[in-house]
C-alpha cells in the first residue's frame, strides 16, 4: 500500500511543473527598430525591472525577456496555486469531539457449550441458584465429584456506559462540495466475571459450587463433559476500537430550500480487536494428590479490519445562530477478520499448548446515524452537541469464535479451537465538540 501511495504522489508531482507552461503567456513588447524584447525606458534598462515584471538575460541584451512578477503557478507567495490553496485554507475548519459511548455485543453469552437436559427432560440451571436443577460437577478422568456443583458463568450481563473517546475532524471547501477527514479512538472496554468456590449449607448438607466450562463430546451435546475450576475461575473480555473516514459532502441538492440536502460519498476503515481470557486453577484429587494443580487457560482473540466505500446524505436547517441536522451513511464493508484460540492444561498438567487460527473475508455492512445541533458562539467558533449510533453485522467476537469441544477418548488431547461465527455490533452515545473556523 505504501509503495502504491508513493508512486501516485510521484506521478502527480511530475505533472505539477507542467502547469506553469499551461498558463497564458504574457504579451511581449519590444524596442522599436531594435528587435529586443521589453518595454523601453531608461529606468528599466538600468534597473532591470519594468512596470510589468523582471528582465531575464539583462536589459538590452540579445536574450532580454519580460517575465510576470506573480511567479506563475508554482513558486512564491503570490503564485496562482498559492492563492488558491490560501483561499481554501482560509475557509477550512477543524473540530475536536469528546465521545461518551456505550458498546455492547456479548449480551449474556454462556462461557461454554450447550448442556443436554437431565433424564426427565428438565434443563439444568447453570447458575446454580435453583437447587433442584443444579448440574453435578464431572471430572473427565475421575468422574463425578462428590457434593460438588458446576456453575457455568455468562459474560455480557454488564453494560459499560461510560466509555470515553476522542475524535478529530478536518474540513476544507471544494468547488463541488466539502471534503472532510476524521479519526476517532475509544478507551478500552472491560468486562470481568469471577466464580469463587462457595459452600451452600442446605438441609444439613454442604454442597460446594465451583466454576466450570462445559464442552461438547466430539461435537455432541451432553451434560458430563466439562472443565472444572475448584480454586476459582476468572473471565475477562477487553475490546479496543478505533477508526477513520474521509467523505465528500456535495453541494446542496436544494440550495434555496429551508432544509439543505447534501449527498455524501466516502471511504471508512474501522478496527476492532477483542480478547477473551478464561483462567483458573483446579485440583482434581485434593485428598490423594493435592500437588497435582491444573492451570487452565483459554485465550480467544478476534481482529476485525472493516473497510469499504460508504454513501449517505446530510440534512441541515439553519435558524440564525442555530443549526439542526442529521447524517446518515451506509458502509458497504468488507471485514478481513483474524481469529485465534489458545489453550493450555485443559485436562492434564503435562499437556502441550494448542493454538488454532482462522482467517476469512466477509461482507460486513454498517450504518452510521447521527443527529446534531450546532450553535455559532462567535464568527470563528461553533459549539456542537450530537447523538451518534454505529451498528453493523458480520463482526467476529472473541466470545463467539470458540469451539468448546472435547474428543471422545479421554486419552486424546483437547480439541478446543476456532469456529466461524459472526455477530452483531453497536456503539452509541453522546458527542460534545468545539469547531474552529479558519479566519
Amino acid at each position: 500500500m505504501t509503495r502504491w501511495l508513493s508512486g501516485i504522489v510521484l506521478v502527480i508531482s511530475s505533472f505539477l511543473p507542467l502547469a506553469g507552461f499551461a498558463q497564458g503567456q504574457y504579451p511581449q513588447s519590444g524596442f522599436q527598430n531594435t528587435g529586443y524584447l521589453g518595454s523601453p525606458g531608461p529606468s528599466q534598462q538600468y534597473a532591470g525591472m519594468g512596470s510589468e515584471g523582471y528582465y531575464r538575460g539583462g536589459p538590452g541584451g540579445p536574450h532580454a525577456q519580460l517575465t510576470p512578477d506573480d511567479g506563475g503557478w508554482m513558486f512564491g507567495p503570490d503564485t496562482r496555486l498559492g492563492n488558491i490553496l490560501s483561499n481554501k485554507v482560509n475557509k477550512a475548519w477543524i473540530r475536536f469531539d469528546v465521545l461518551h459511548w456505550e458498546i455492547r455485543g456479548a449480551d449474556d453469552t454462556l462461557l461454554g457449550a450447550p448442556v443436554a437436559p437431565n433424564a426427565a427432560g428438565v434443563p439444568y440451571d447453570l447458575s446454580g441458584v435453583d437447587r433442584l436443577r443444579r448440574l453435578d460437577a464431572q471430572d473427565r478422568i475421575l468422574g463425578a465429584r462428590p457434593q460438588t456443583v458446576a456453575v457455568v458463568p455468562r459474560i455480557g450481563e454488564a453494560q459499560e456506559s461510560g466509555l470515553n473517546g476522542f475524535r478529530g475532524t478536518f474540513g476544507i471547501p471544494l468547488t463541488i462540495g466539502d471534503f472532510e477527514a476524521s479519526a476517532f479512538v475509544l478507551e478500552e472496554f472491560n468486562d470481568l466475571v469471577k466464580v469463587n468456590p462457595f459452600v451452600d449449607n442446605f438441609a444439613f448438607q454442604n454442597t460446594t459450587l465451583i466454576g466450570a466450562v462445559t464442552l461438547l463430546n466430539n461435537g455432541v451435546v451432553n451434560n458430563n463433559t466439562m472443565i472444572l475450576f475448584s480454586e476459582g475461575m476468572r473471565a475477562t473480555l477487553t475490546t479496543d476500537i478505533y477508526g477513520m473516514e474521509t467523505n465528500l459532502i456535495a453541494n446542496p441538492m436544494t440550495p434555496n430550500a429551508s432544509m439543505l440536502i447534501r449527498p455524501i460519498a466516502g471511504f471508512r476503515y474501522l478496527n476492532m480487536e477483542e480478547r477473551l481470557t478464561i483462567t483458573g486453577q483446579d485440583i482434581p484429587d485434593p485428598l490423594n494428590d493435592p500437588t497435582n494443580i491444573l492451570d487452565h487457560r483459554i485465550n480467544s482473540l478476534s481482529q476485525n479490519h472493516i473497510f469499504g466505500p460508504q454513501v449517505g446524505f446530510r440534512a441541515e436547517s439553519k435558524m440564525k445562530r442555530f443549526t439542526l441536522g442529521t447524517d446518515f451513511k451506509f458502509l458497504f464493508g468488507i471485514n478481513r477478520l483474524q481469529d485465534q484460540v489458545d489453550t493450555a492444561q485443559i485436562f492434564t498438567a503435562d499437556e502441550l499448548p494448542v493454538t488454532s487460527t482462522d482467517e476469512n473475508t466477509r461482507f460486513a455492512p454498517m450504518i452510521d446515524f447521527s443527529v446534531y445541533g450546532k450553535y455559532q458562539a462567535t464568527e470563528n467558533l461553533n459549539l456542537v452537541l450530537s447523538y451518534q449510533l454505529l451498528a453493523g453485522t458480520g463482526f467476529s467476537r472473541a466470545y463467539d469464535n470458540i469451539d468448546y469441544n472435547a474428543p471422545a477418548s479421554v486419552n486424546d488431547p483437547p480439541i478446543i479451537g476456532t469456529r466461524n461465527e459472526l455477530s452483531n455490533f453497536y456503539a452509541q452515545g453522546l458527542v460534545v465538540g468545539i469547531e474552529f473556523l479558519f479566519p
